[in-house]
């Protein structure tokens, strides 16, 4: 596995994962489908964001954020805070890291944590927060990308922890779900052959028909 140093955002960081499928996008590999077996249309269709990255080397309807992303940005170093304040880690445990290349794909974590771990910040406004401290439900998709954090990284744990300010955090911490994880072994590979055949598709002009859908 490479880590390269460099800033969440930042060009160096962009350029690094062009064209490359990543843990925040690849749920939808994980879906069973009929278009592109064992694949269905939000994988194909992540497959053409892809291969417009791959031609033009340029993102695909890159996001320049929000209000809600702007806020979470300002929130990350608080949040990494209060999860050393609550006793999860030490400041010596946290590492700030840029993306994570391995077995073809990219992942980037919020933070690593010592040599086995990682962490995955979230921040909620008062009333989310306190739904999640009263029924303890995680978005499944949040779960999903620190699964992928841990198959990409081969670290053996992943914290999940979320901030509101004037109440009390969220944590809870998971270990790899290796029935997920050897489906990522079998559909990624696949995944990156047919990104290979549509793309070579695109350059010869003779498309197959499984791609007409």
């Amino acid at each position: 596995m490479i880590i390269l140093d460099v800033e969440q955002g930042s060009d160096e960081w962009l350029e690094a994962r062009l064209g490359l499928p990543t843990a925040s996008e690849m749920h939808c590999l994980l879906a069973d489908g009929r278009v592109c077996k064992p694949f269905g249309q939000g994988a194909l269709t992540y497959a053409d964001k892809l291969i417009y990255e791959r031609f033009t080397g340029q993102l695909e309807g890159s996001f320049g954020g929000n209000a809600a992303t702007d806020r979470g940005h300002v929130i990350e170093p608080i949040a990494v805070q209060a999860y050393i304040d609550s006793g999860h880690a030490t400041a010596m445990d946290v590492i700030e890291a840029g993306i994570m290349l391995n077995k073809g794909v990219g992942a980037s974590p919020d933070r690593l944590i010592g040599a086995d771990g990682g962490l995955e910040i979230k921040s909620k406004d008062g009333k989310g927060m306190v739904t999640l401290l009263r029924n303890g439900k995680i978005d499944q998709a949040h779960i999903t990308q620190m699964q992928i954090n841990m198959w990409v990284s081969g670290r053996s744990w992943w914290d999940y922890f979320v901030y509101c300010d004037g109440l009390p955090p969220f944590y809870q911490r998971f270990e790899p779900d290796l029935e997920l994880h050897a489906k990522l072994d079998e559909r990624v590979p696949l995944f990156l052959a047919l990104l290979d055949e549509l793309e070579q598709a695109l350059i010869t002009g003779d498309m197959p028909d499984k791609f007409k859908v």
